[in-house]
């Protein structure tokens, strides 16, 4: 099936490429390590195709496929702008998307810095993406825990009065990604601030509040 998607990409054969793609991830683990090697850097050339359906394809694989370093593949779309002019192409969110289910260390920085961005779609899907972070190491994932339910605190604390449609919109949109970041990091699924705070307490305490 690489081969299938390399020559689909050199011929550029969109249907050949997107059905190799869909293909690719349940058939990586079966392979050799020099079979797995090959097939990441072929998705990886694919995820620079101009196509996007090709490169969203390519997005999805690496995600699911989930090996060692491949956010690398992801490139540019890891970086938006800080602010940008008119619609938001939507290779950014899928790429952010991707990256959360690789959950490669090297890209945590990146995505907690995304999910404060000035743009709604990025800062949602990335504060979701910090959930598949799973295999961090107890501390660092314990850390990146309480962060987020910090965060819900703070997305909860200023009067609602106060805030124009656009933030209520905004806040209400975060506090739900970062629940939904926090179901994905800690496995429990609190239906409330009260609930994520009295978990906060508890594991503030203990080495491992993951067990529990």
């Amino acid at each position: 099936m690489t081969a299938q998607l390399a020559t689909a990409l050199d011929t550029g054969s969109i249907p050949d490429a997107q059905q190799a793609l869909t293909a690719l991830p349940a058939l990586y683990p079966k392979g050799t390590e020099e079979q797995q090697k090959a097939a990441v850097e072929t998705v990886g050339k694919a995820a620079k195709s101009d196509d996007l359906t090709v490169r969203h394809g390519a997005f999805a694989a690496l995600g699911t496929i989930r090996a060692k370093g491949s956010s690398k593949y992801l490139g540019r779309w890891l970086n938006p702008p800080k602010k940008f002019k008119g619609e938001i192409p939507i290779s950014y969110p899928e790429a952010i998307r991707a990256a959360g289910q690789i959950a490669d260390p090297t890209t945590l920085a990146t995505l907690e810095d995304l999910s404060d961005h000035g743009d709604l779609a990025i800062a949602e899907v990335a504060t979701v993406a910090l959930g598949g972070f799973k295999d961090l190491p107890t501390k660092r994932r314990k850390a990146l825990a309480l962060d987020l339910v910090t965060r819900l605190e703070q997305l909860a604390a200023t009067p609602r009065r106060k805030w124009s449609e656009e933030m209520a919109t905004r806040k209400a949109a975060l506090a739900a990604a970062t629940t939904a970041a926090l179901r994905g990091l800690t496995g429990k699924d609190y239906q409330t601030l009260e609930g994520w705070k009295k978990w906060k307490e508890t594991a503030e305490k203990e080495a491992n509040p993951f067990d529990s």
